[in-house]
C-alpha cells in the first residue's frame, strides 16, 4: 500500500501596497542569480491571479538574455523545500515533453527576497474549469461529464510515458 503525506503550508497572500516592495526585491534577486546587473522591468510588473499558494507577477525585462525575454510569470513562493520540490518537477515535466511552462530561472529565500521564485514563460489561455460556478456547473453538468474525464485521462496518460528515473 501506497502511503502519501500532505504538507500544509500557512499561505499568507501579500497586499496589494507591498508590490512594488516586492517586486524590486525580486529584481535584485533575479540580477544576483544571473550575474546581470543592469537587468529592468521592460514593464511595471503585473499580479497574476489564480495562484494557490504563490504570489505571481506577469514580468518583461530589459537587457535580459534571449532566455529571459519576453513575458514571463515569476512565481514567489513562501516555502522553499516545496518551492525546489515544484520546481524540479515543473523542469523535469518540461524535459519529458509535458506541455508546461519551460523555468529559465529560480532562486531561494535570500538577503534581498524572502520567497523562493522562479521564472517561466508565460503562457497564455485560462485554467481548464475558470469561471466555472456552482450554478454554471449544474447547467454544463453534462459537457463537463463527458469531457473531463478525457482531458484528465490525456493528461495522466501523458504523464505515465514519461521516465520518472531521472526525477528521483
Amino acid at each position: 500500500m501506497t502511503v502519501f503525506t500532505v504538507t500544509v503550508i500557512p499561505v499568507t497572500k501579500i497586499e496589494a501596497a507591498d508590490h512594488n516592495d516586492l517586486t524590486d526585491r525580486l529584481l535584485l534577486a533575479i540580477r544576483a542569480e544571473t550575474g546581470i546587473a543592469g537587468l529592468v522591468w521592460a514593464v511595471p510588473p503585473e499580479p497574476l491571479l489564480g495562484g494557490f499558494w504563490a504570489t505571481m507577477f506577469v514580468v518583461e525585462l530589459s537587457g535580459a538574455p534571449e532566455a529571459l525575454r519576453g513575458r514571463k510569470v515569476a512565481r514567489l513562493m513562501p516555502d522553499a523545500t516545496t518551492a525546489a520540490h515544484e520546481t524540479a518537477v515543473q523542469r523535469w515535466a518540461y524535459a519529458a515533453g509535458v506541455p508546461v511552462p519551460a523555468i529559465h530561472a529560480a532562486g531561494s529565500p535570500s538577503g534581498s527576497l524572502d520567497y523562493a521564485w522562479n521564472l517561466m514563460d508565460f503562457a497564455p489561455g485560462q485554467p481548464l474549469l475558470s469561471g466555472l460556478s456552482a450554478i454554471g456547473a449544474l447547467r454544463n453538468v453534462r459537457v463537463i461529464a463527458r469531457q473531463m474525464p478525457d482531458v484528465l485521462a490525456q493528461a495522466a496518460a501523458r504523464l505515465h510515458q514519461c521516465d520518472t528515473r531521472s526525477l528521483a
